[in-house]
């Protein structure tokens, strides 16, 4: 009998965690349904760079990029070239994605032993050069990233006070209305979904570690900023969002306030230390300079383009991603009891767009809207789940509203452009010279005449798990 009770009570919790988190629950399963429907298991384009430097790391335990330039081949166009200077292979793209992907690319070599996993090898090696066992598990790491993405900015939404609706809803609307769909999909290993995991770790858990109860021991803001670290290496320019975090902790040690302490933030610094002199190091070991890349001179500078990167019908974020928006609003007009992660979370959007809107190639090339500030996802979640959890009932409800709508029109620009990417070319017959892929052409094509109808014809070879084993390039 008393073990019967304490099954029951013990039963009796689990289902009321359940209740407690379902929001989170059915948010989490609308999300990967939509990966699974859009997934695509190939190593292409700006994905080859970055899988070069997996493959160094988890093949060569090392930097040097000959073997994977190598085989590569031909598909190596741009991302690894050998430095005369040097004589070393350099690329300009980030490695933090190859230590992140390590899970997945080991594994995949152990699957790859297998003969369940010969599927297509003659396809997978003409595009991509790795069997399908590895593209396929880099793949679903990243969709399991996507994921805990969304849980963790809802954990710290919770801790904030906002209810398990708005803070679950604002993770999955953001997610369908940013790049974070695409490039957690489409494009999985571009190392956008990767940054965004880390980069959301990094500012959850400074957060925590802010808003803690008690005195926290050294060694959890070390942690913090090794975290802060990789996201770094994973992708250069999120090295700007320790500052606001390391300022703001700074203030609060000099106030002798939330249990803050000078070790603590030392230890912020030194974590973040250990990994980021990577950079300048490897850096000076491919091009024989630590502040040089393959971009070369004058490739950051003021951010003249700011006006094109916000509002540019080319890839400008508001006009791709009018949710991006609502955030920032929500930020801005949120809880004063909670400035300080407001502050933080407004200064991380306002480096990100500075310094992306002072590179000369501020649209980041073949891209999917602006791709460079995916990473904002857990800052922009929080602004949504604020304006969500306002007092007045009427502007819950049009929030609601609101972030559906925007979902649902990232949703749709999303398959707009890929009808526009695929059905545009000359050879296909509809126009006779391609054009620029700016939101008012991408949705004029989509819509005029409609051509729902080609969805499926794309879908069926290219995307969605049904076309895993041998998807369309």
């Amino acid at each position: 009998m008393e073990i019967s009770a304490s099954n029951s009570t013990r039963n009796g919790g689990v289902l009321a965690t359940l209740k407690h988190h379902l929001p989170l629950i059915l948010c989490e399963i609308a999300l990967l349904l939509s990966l699974l429907v859009l997934d695509r298991p190939l190593i292409r384009g700006d994905a080859v760079a970055y899988f070069m430097w997996t493959a160094s790391i988890g093949y060569d335990f090392d930097m040097d990029l000959e073997n994977q330039a190598e085989q590569f081949g031909e598909l190596n166009t741009y991302m690894a070239i050998r430095n005369p200077q040097t004589g070393r292979y350099g690329s300009a793209f980030a490695w933090g994605q190859g230590i992140v992907l390590q899970p997945a690319f080991q594994v995949a070599r152990l699957l790859n032993l297998l003969p369940t996993m010969r599927v297509n090898d003659d396809w997978f090696y003409a595009l991509q050069r790795f069997p399908y066992a590895f593209s396929l598990l880099a793949m679903l790491q990243v969709n399991v990233m996507t994921m805990l993405s969304l849980a963790l900015v809802y954990t710290l939404a919770r801790r904030l006070g906002i209810a398990a609706l708005p803070a679950a809803w604002a993770g999955l609307m953001t997610a369908w209305g940013t790049p974070l769909l695409y490039y957690s999909s489409i494009q999985p290993l571009y190392a956008h979904a990767a940054a965004t995991f880390v980069h959301t770790g990094a500012l959850v858990l400074f957060l925590f570690n802010l808003t803690a109860q008690r005195p926290l021991s050294w060694w959890r803001w070390l942690s913090n900023g090794l975290v802060f670290g990789l996201a770094a290496l994973v992708r250069w320019q999120l090295a700007l969002s320790i500052i606001p975090c390391g300022a703001v902790l700074l203030y609060f040690v000099i106030k002798k306030e939330r249990h803050t302490t000078w070790s603590g933030l030392v230890a912020l610094g030194l974590g973040f230390a250990a990994l980021v002199w990577h950079i300048p190091y490897t850096f000076n070991w491919m091009f024989g300079s630590p502040f040089s890349t393959a971009m070369g001179e004058g490739f950051v500078s003021t951010p003249r383009f700011l006006w094109e990167l916000l509002f540019s019908n080319y890839r400008g974020f508001f006009l791709w991603s009018p949710i991006a928006l609502l955030g920032v609003v929500g930020l801005l007009i949120g809880p004063r009891r909670h400035w300080e992660t407001r502050l933080i979370l407004l200064s991380v959007i306002i480096a990100q767009v500075l310094i992306n809107a002072g590179v000369e190639t501020w649209s980041g090339g073949e891209s999917f809207g602006l791709r460079r500030l995916t990473e904002l996802y857990p800052a922009l979640v929080l602004g949504v789940a604020m304006i969500l959890s306002v007092g007045y009932t009427s502007v819950r409800r049009a929030g609601y509203v609101l972030t559906g709508v925007l979902a649902l029109y990232g949703i749709v620009l999303l398959f707009a452009a890929l009808i526009f990417s695929y059905f545009t070319l000359p050879e296909m017959g509809y126009v006779s010279k391609q054009p620029v892929d700016t939101v008012t052409n991408v949705l004029t094509f989509f819509f005029s005449p409609p051509k729902f109808d080609l969805i499926w014809p794309m879908m069926e070879h290219h995307f969605g798990w049904w076309a895993w084993s041998m998807p369309g390039p």
